[in-house]
């Protein structure tokens, strides 16, 4: 249906299980869609966001999926849609010169693991994974039999970050990326958490600890 004319839901369906949803863009230059997910009509601190795996092109328009935690149609009756669309600045050419002070840590660290995990009913091999108090990526290697092998990959909640206090950190948005022998995982937290507060990550059915905290 469509919204805008250049934003419109292209197609939607249930796949094992999961809702996919496809959002097709005729001018991405133009437009850029934020935040998308489902609120519960009676609680809305129940929120599904979107898990974006995948961008095609036909032409000049993009078609990008997405994959929501719900079931069926009985379940997605007590959810409504809601999705942010930002449009996007012209660029002024020109040469600027700009003072500032360069004040940053990186604060960022990276576990190798090279363990296995099943992550929705499928195996993998978590290579490493690389945190920072803004997002987390998690690099991960499917384990197909052969390099051409074609599957579908289903990264929705795999990822969840538990705080020395035994609370989970809050995320924003959730996406992945694939190809025939890897994927990326990449979460950003609703705000800025402290790393040294984390005790473990999981990913699937593995529990990484964060040690040296």
């Amino acid at each position: 249906e469509r919204n805008l004319g250049d934003i419109y839901i292209e197609n939607i369906g249930f796949a094992d299980n999961k809702l996919c949803i496809m959002m097709a863009f005729t001018d991405s230059e133009k437009y850029s869609l934020g935040t998308i997910s489902f609120v519960n009509k009676d609680d809305s601190d129940d929120i599904k966001y979107g898990n974006f795996f995948n961008v095609e092109e036909s032409g000049v328009t993009e078609f990008h999926y997405y994959i929501f935690d719900i079931r069926d149609m009985a379940e997605l009756e007590n959810y409504y849609f809601k999705y942010e669309i930002m449009s996007k600045l012209g660029t002024t050419e020109g040469e600027w010169n700009i003072n500032f002070r360069a004040d940053y840590k990186n604060a960022s660290r990276t576990i190798v693991t090279n363990k296995d995990a099943e992550i929705n009913g499928r195996n993998y091999t978590v290579k490493n994974i690389k945190f920072s108090p803004i997002s987390i990526n998690v690099e991960i290697s499917n384990k197909l039999l052969k390099p051409e092998e074609k599957t579908y990959h289903d990264f929705s909640n795999s990822v969840t970050v538990i705080l020395k206090d035994g609370s989970e950190a809050e995320v924003n948005q959730s996406g992945s990326s694939t190809n025939a022998l890897s994927s990326s995982l990449n979460v950003m937290f609703k705000q800025p958490i402290d790393i040294r507060q984390i005790d473990r990550i999981r990913v699937g059915s593995l529990e990484v600890p964060v040690d040296g905290n």
